[in-house]
């Protein structure tokens, strides 16, 4: 057996080690920055590696071992797992840091923070994490359990997928230790879960723990990983990267002219940062408990849109009643504006939120803004199709399954618009498909469908699947990323949010987001390239300003096949050119390949709105889009302004809305994107009382 003292590196002898782990590749500033807020093992703690022990899947993985003492309590080490990818499945990596809490006679308290570090263009779950200690366990427990880790079990066999030995203890997530689904894992794309351990038994002056396995269950098949005490994982930090206008430093990249910068799309995982804002989590969950109880609607149905800071008049908030006594004394407060799905509420609160009044005038004021809502039609066969799709694929109670949002789609082939491969059942033809997306709910439990118009071929959309129930599962625990420069007073905060804590955007190594910040090409490329699986409609193509080295080139690739943005003069890509408002919308169309309204529909819902600087098909494509919910017209909510700088808020707001049009996501109503959305009333109806497809859907008064 080695043994050895694991004493934390510097920062230049981190970087270091990190750059001999990539093998050549290129490291980005802005992935070193990264590095600095990655956990790092504490002094003292014996590492040992166990010296012809290894198990795991694949086999052959080295086994390493921590010794604990009392010495080390407030102490913390951290674990790293790291498979390199192959074939059908890309690199497989993680971290957790375990700190001693507490080192008695007869127990041992841990906290674990894990977090899965994979790229999210590939998803693959974290389902269990195995623990090996010196000594007979009387007890196992979580003390607190995380969001999605909540179950633990002493191991009574000791064994664990992959030929691991003498594990006493399993915590998972789903099912037991040996499987469960894989949407009910830690999933991919820096996503991470905190929990608290309690090992009982007769413990010495030192425990010993070991191995620290654990399973991913992936698309490709399930894998067991050894745990170990290298700096590997990191690697996963300067995938899918962009660039900014602000730079700290740049270095030349070879055989290309173009120069790197830190950049907020380099930190996949941002839920290390934290702040104080001026309307806290307390606040807005004393807040959100105080609505439940007055309006009878489920916390979890409740989501907080809009906070504005006020000070109210006297101690009735200024809505005292005649004959009603109020304190005279102003009052610090918030206006906060709540949604559940089907309504809207404005209330007045005190800053601690132990106040909260509802204020009808502005509440009647807030769902006035409401657009009318939207009656779709259905065809029956296309509605028993998607059900029994359903049903037969998940093993679902189709008497139990409920259409409750259709929206009717032009798909760019007929694939749906979905990449071909395992399932989907035949190669992709070029010509466009009509048909429908449908959402179809079961419980606590939704599935994204795509159907051509005849219900002769459906499509569970898989990622739209897992984006939409990932959001619910962040929405269920609360998990909320935390930015210096954005509070929930932002106008464009929930957005920020949703998109954040599923990956899809980031902030930089600093904490912030840099919401006034504008947004270049290769940004957007990065941001589009993680937020949508489409097919793609050409081929790749040799940029003549950027080569194969340069860190944003395969976004850049991915956003040019999946046709959001085009080449310039002379297959120029230019990564740094800025985007107007206007071209953001252009490319979100292009990509989607959004139809254009006919000229009358379009006249009519164009007229609602100024700072247009456009007309002919651009403005029958904007219509669409606007239909759609698909823009942003902040800070004035009838104003456009389509030639304006396009900035990292209001990107958010459009790819937000463009995952909403699919399914992906939940819509989020906002005065900047056509006031607050109904839910659609969804008609079944035979084929023969089917409008023309091509018209738009009725609109009830």
């Amino acid at each position: 057996m080695q043994t050895f003292t694991h004493s934390a590196p510097t920062p230049r002898a981190r970087q270091i080690a990190v750059a001999m782990t990539l093998k050549g590749r290129f490291l980005t500033l802005a992935g070193i920055a990264a590095l600095a807020l990655m956990p790092v093992p504490a002094l003292a703690f014996n590492i040992n590696t166990q010296t012809g022990e290894t198990a795991g899947n694949p086999a052959g993985q080295a086994l390493e071992e921590v010794e604990i003492t009392a010495n080390d309590i407030g102490q913390s080490f951290v674990v790293n797992w790291a498979l390199p990818g192959s074939g059908s499945r890309a690199d497989l990596t993680a971290s957790a840091e375990f700190t001693i809490v507490e080192l008695t006679s007869n127990s041992l308290v841990l906290d674990v923070t894990l977090t899965n570090q994979t790229s999210s263009s590939f998803q693959a779950a974290i389902m269990s994490l195995g623990l090996a200690v010196n000594t007979t366990l009387s007890n196992v427990t979580l003390a607190s359990a995380g969001g999605t880790f909540s179950s633990i079990t002493p191991n009574p066999t000791q064994n664990f997928p992959g030929g691991f030995k003498n594990i006493n203890a399993c915590i998972f997530a789903a099912n037991t230790c040996s499987g469960g689904a894989i949407f009910n894992g830690l999933q991919s794309g820096g996503n991470g879960d905190s929990f608290r351990v309690t090992l009982s038994g007769s413990f010495a002056s030192s425990v010993t723990l070991a191995s620290f396995p654990i399973k991913f269950q992936t698309e490709a098949g399930s894998y067991e990983l050894a745990g170990s005490f290298g700096a590997a994982s990191s690697t996963t930090l300067i995938t899918e990267s962009s660039s900014s206008e602000e730079s700290v430093e740049t270095t030349s990249v070879s055989q290309t002219q173009t120069t790197e910068t830190v950049t907020s799309e380099t930190v996949v995982s941002q839920t290390t940062t934290t702040t104080t804002t001026e309307f806290s989590e307390t606040v807005a969950q004393t807040i959100l408990q105080q609505v439940s109880q007055q309006s009878n609607i489920s916390i979890s149905e409740l989501r907080i849109l809009e906070v504005s800071r006020q000070t109210w008049s006297d101690g009735c908030l200024g809505l005292g009643q005649p004959g009603t006594a109020c304190t005279q004394a102003l009052v610090e407060g918030y206006w906060v504006t709540v949604a559940s799905r089907q309504d809207v509420f404005v209330y007045r609160t005190n800053s601690v939120g132990s106040l909260v009044v509802i204020d009808q005038v502005r509440t009647q004021e807030y769902r006035s803004k409401r657009p009318r809502r939207r009656k779709v039609k259905l065809s029956r066969r296309v509605h028993q199709s998607v059900l029994q799709k359903i049903a037969e694929t998940y093993q679902v109670d189709v008497s139990s399954l409920r259409v409750s949002k259709v929206k009717r789609k032009h798909w760019r082939n007929d694939c749906l618009g979905l990449p071909a491969g395992p399932g989907r059942g035949r190669a992709c033809g070029r010509g466009k498909v009509k048909g429908y997306m449908i959402v179809v709910t079961s419980g606590q439990d939704s599935w994204v469908c795509r159907s051509d118009r005849r219900g002769t071929y459906v499509v569970v959309d898989e990622q739209a699947t897992q984006l939409r129930r990932r959001q619910k599962q962040n929405r269920s625990s609360r998990q909320v990323v935390r930015y210096t420069d954005v509070s929930r007073s932002h106008w464009a905060w929930e957005y920020i949010q949703e998109l954040s804590s599923l990956n899809i955007l980031a902030g930089y190594p600093d904490g912030d987001y840099r919401p006034d910040q504008q947004v270049n090409r290769g940004e957007l490329a990065a941001i589009v390239s993680r937020a949508f699986e489409y097919s793609q409609i050409r081929e790749s193509v040799s940029f003549t300003d950027i080569s194969t080295n340069y860190w944003g080139y395969n976004a850049a690739q991915a956003a040019y096949q999946l046709g959001f943005l085009e080449t310039l003069t002379g297959n120029a890509f230019q990564p740094q050119a800025s985007l107007t408002r206007a071209a953001a919308l252009l490319a979100i169309a292009n990509g989607l390949e959004i139809p254009n309204m006919t000229g009358g529909a379009a006249q009519s819902l164009l007229s609602n709105y100024s700072g247009l600087a456009t007309s002919g098909e651009v403005q029958q494509l904007l219509a669409s889009l606007i239909q759609e919910g698909i823009f942003v017209s902040y800070p004035n909510g009838n104003q456009l302004n389509l030639d304006q700088p396009i900035t990292r808020a209001e990107v958010a707001v459009l790819i937000y809305q463009a995952l909403a049009s699919l399914g992906s996501v939940e819509s989020i109503p906002s005065d900047f994107t056509g006031g607050t959305v109904a839910e659609d009333e969804v008609e079944i109806v035979d084929d023969d009382l089917l409008d023309d497809f091509d018209d738009l859907e009725d609109i009830e008064g």
